[in-house]
């Protein structure tokens, strides 16, 4: 089964944050921007698989500021993650394809709705399948700082930033208010977290969130950042406990479906397929499509008699 998610340069939550170098940050706060960059509507980690190659198709020529554009948000891409990324106009198929289209700026002032990302992925393992950013055709004639704006936010968002950072967190991934212009510290620490092997594609956001939590202070802790308020340099910090001792509670499909494929597949959480299974039956009792999919794959899971 194949889900959609379309993402563009939407307004979040009106949140203050402190910039990069401006008033330290609180840690927490890190982590809730991570959260909304990542998974916002998304009920597990949804990316493209470590060493996976990956082809990138341009489907209508781009002036030399444009290709300048897409090569360093490729180059970013490439660096901060273990992902294979060329560019292969001539590929019948490719994995991304950036095009452009008409209809889709939004006529003013301000900096909205100049892209739009449409990812594919799969149902079961949340694995990224297709990828489509559309770029409004006139962006570049309405203002030239739209070009480092929106090519690397529309990449970001095709390698697995399913939201978008609070108003007024300096990132390029953030909403019209206070964002930055161009990729920041954050977005590259965000990126390495997201794409850290200890972060299991698939694994359901209650039990990958706090997981990325440590993950990220480890990061700041071991790169002395002095922008974050409340890091604890010799532990683990009390938030990323608090979020691991948050209940396991489920109402939405996406998300008991999540929950039965991590307890199959270890995926942030000890295996254990008598827990799988109860939420898989939990799934097929209240009609969920996944269902006997999983259902199927933890019988052949199951030791042979």
């Amino acid at each position: 089964m194949l889900k959609t998610i379309f993402a563009g340069l939407m307004s979040a939550a009106a949140v203050a944050f402190p910039a990069l170098g401006a008033d330290k940050v609180a840690f927490a706060d890190i982590v809730t921007a991570f959260d909304q960059a990542i998974f916002s509507g998304q009920a597990r980690v949804s990316k493209w698989p470590l060493d996976r190659a990956l082809r990138l198709k341009v489907a209508a020529p781009l002036n030399t500021a444009e290709t300048q554009a897409l090569n360093d948000a490729m180059a970013m891409i490439i660096r901060h993650t273990r992902l294979t990324l060329q560019r292969d106009d001539r590929a019948a198929e490719a994995e991304l394809t950036v095009e452009l289209v008409d209809g889709l700026g939004s006529r003013g002032g301000g900096i909205h709705n100049v892209g739009r990302t449409h990812s594919s992925y799969s149902g079961a393992s949340a694995e990224m399948q297709v990828v489509t950013i559309a770029i409004a055709r006139d962006w570049a004639s309405r203002d030239p700082k739209l070009i480092n704006r929106t090519l690397p936010h529309e990449m970001l968002h095709a390698v697995g930033f399913h939201g978008h950072a609070p108003d007024g967190f300096d990132s390029v991934m953030s909403g019209s208010v206070g964002g930055s212009a161009t990729p920041t510290a954050w977005d590259l620490l965000f990126l390495k977290v997201l794409y850290d092997e200890r972060l299991p594609l698939g694994s359901p956001r209650v039990f990958a969130l706090p997981i990325a939590c440590a993950l990220l202070h480890e990061r700041l802790v071991a790169e002395r950042n002095t922008s974050v308020a409340d890091l604890r340099p010799n532990g683990t910090h009390p938030y990323c406990a608090s979020l691991a001792s948050r209940p396991v509670a489920a109402s939405m499909e996406s998300e008991r479906v999540a929950i039965a494929w991590a307890y199959l597949n270890g995926l942030g959480v000890k295996r254990d397929l008598t827990e799988a299974e109860r939420w898989a039956q939990r799934s097929k009792a209240l009609g969920d499509r996944d269902a006997d999919y999983l259902l199927y794959s933890i019988g052949q899971a199951k030791p042979r008699p």
